[in-house]
């Protein structure tokens, strides 16, 4: 079973970091990446063998099918690294705690020189890695379901022979064990011939990266190549069926979610919305900052989403420090009731639908005793008895205030006070935001979302430590102040989709 309340504590986490991951991670080069040249063809990898000096132990493989809950591309990598080198934000954090702590001990790892260990490469594992393995498009996924180890894995989808040269090189010398598996995820385990019993079985084979005291396990099969901090991360990305990846003009990283392994509440949204089960968000390098492009994609189910702009009223009630905004404008029917939303999901409802102008306001944590923050800004009044038993029950229970003239429901009084302050011009609201978010948030749409990276980044690094030292109370050490001021300075990002026929046609902003 997947783990929905797991998966989405790590969203945030996995979302975040995943961008601030490839930032660093990509900027991690000794130069800003070269031309941008034709696309190598893929090339296919023979089956890893479990290296003479080598340990192997066998590894479980769990009966459910890995399903990736959402994934981060990087289609072009050397654009990626021009400008992330020369990026002045990111040079500056490399120097600082926030950086060094970010590489921390992988310092050890990355900087290992092929003299050092008699390779066949001169420079760094550095070098090797970010220059050579990382030069096709690849991918970081996160997978759901039972076996998860909350830790992405690196999966370069389509390997060159450039790449596959690199990695074969490293494998060479920094093999230092091996797990091995007889079967996928999900698959019947093999059955053994009678007639063949002396023979050893076909397995797959998982290599433990040793270097400098700290370990990767890596993986190839077929054109793929998989790297992770976790060794069932690595067996779920060898085998996992993923979407190829489409390089598209003018995106050069695209995150996806899929609403199936994050939950219930998760795949109602999509539902009310009328998305296809992945929504896609793709970003733009432009010189050395990263663009919002939007939200893009098909739509399941026409005609659920209205268009426009969200309602003055509406964005006044939310507040400035708000880090994650999701937006929508649900076409439904008139009187909602159990009923009605039956009959409209299930298409068979009156087509005199009435949009709404909706929020859903999340303050995620990064604690096990902090309960994540959830409000939703809701536009019709009439609609509040309707709304009433969708969220007074069971563990979804929220409290409900009229503030600015809509229906907010709130997990605490603590943030409906918020909210009600931000409305009345006691806090500021997000119309007191740097004036090209303002003017994005005001611009028409049909569902949106706004995550202001620097807020959501430095409540999760406060989060983390004050988890790691188990005293909420305890004041940080000055430089995870230091930290949570630089990571502040990161833009709030802006994406809208806005409807046009069936599909969603993008739209983005930032500070």
């Amino acid at each position: 079973m997947s783990d929905p309340k797991r998966l989405r504590r790590i969203l945030p986490f996995a979302v975040a970091g995943g961008l601030l991951a490839a930032a660093i991670g990509l900027s991690l080069v000794s130069g800003p990446g070269g031309d941008q040249k034709p696309p190598e063809p893929a090339v296919s990898l023979p089956p890893k063998a479990i290296p003479a000096d080598a340990a192997a132990m066998s590894l479980e493989a769990f009966d459910e099918t890995p399903v990736a809950a959402f994934w981060l591309d990087v289609h072009d990598p050397a654009k990626a690294r021009g400008a992330l080198a020369s990026n002045p934000w990111i040079r500056q954090v490399l120097g600082e705690p926030l950086g060094q702590g970010f590489v921390g001990s992988w310092a050890g790892f990355l900087g290992t020189r092929g003299e050092e260990i008699q390779a066949q490469f001169t420079g760094t594992v550095q070098d090797v890695v970010a220059d050579r393995i990382l030069s096709a498009p690849f991918r970081f996924v996160w997978f759901g379901g039972r076996g998860a180890a909350g830790t992405p894995a690196l999966v370069v989808p389509a390997a060159t022979q450039r790449v596959a040269t690199a990695f074969d090189l490293l494998d060479r010398v920094a093999t230092r064990g091996a797990l091995t598996s007889t079967r996928c995820p999900g698959e019947p385990e093999p059955q053994v011939d009678p007639a063949k019993a002396g023979e050893t079985m076909p397995s797959i084979v998982i290599s433990r990266w040793t270097l400098a005291e700290h370990s990767v396990y890596t993986a190839a099969r077929g054109g793929r190549i998989v790297l992770g901090r976790h060794p069932v991360t690595v067996l779920q990305g060898l085998c996992a069926e993923i979407e190829p990846m489409k390089a598209k003009p003018g995106l050069d990283l695209e995150l996806a979610v899929t609403a199936e392994p994050l939950g219930r509440e998760a795949q109602l949204l999509a539902q009310l919305v009328g998305t296809g089960k992945v929504a896609r968000f793709g970003f733009g390098i432009e010189g050395t900052q990263l663009v919002p492009r939007g939200i893009s994609g098909a739509l399941e189910a026409t005609g659920r989403l209205g268009s426009g702009a969200m309602p003055e009223s509406l964005l006044k009630a939310i507040p400035e420090t708000m880090p994650v905004m999701l937006f929508a404008q649900p076409k439904l029917p008139q009187q909602l009731d159990a009923a009605s939303l039956k009959a409209h999901f299930e298409s068979k409802g009156s087509k005199d639908l009435l949009a709404r102008q909706v929020a859903v306001l999340w303050r995620p944590h990064g604690r096990h005793d902090a309960d994540t923050e959830v409000a939703i800004v809701w536009s019709r009044l009439e609609d509040e008895e309707g709304l009433g038993g969708v969220f007074s029950g069971g563990g979804n229970r929220l409290l409900l205030r009229k503030v600015c003239d809509q229906l907010v429901f709130a997990s605490s009084v603590e943030l409906l006070d918020e909210i009600e302050a931000s409305c009345a011009g006691r806090k500021p609201s997000v119309l007191h935001a740097a004036g090209p978010v303002v003017a994005g948030l005001k611009a028409p749409t049909s569902v949106g979302v706004g995550i202001h990276l620097g807020k959501l980044l430095s409540q999760l690094t406060l989060d983390g430590y004050q988890s790691s030292v188990g005293a909420p109370a305890k004041a940080p050490p000055a430089e995870i102040d230091q930290a949570r001021q630089r990571l502040e300075e990161l833009p709030f990002m802006g994406l809208r989709g806005l409807v046009e026929k069936d599909a969603l046609v993008p739209g983005g902003f930032r500070s």
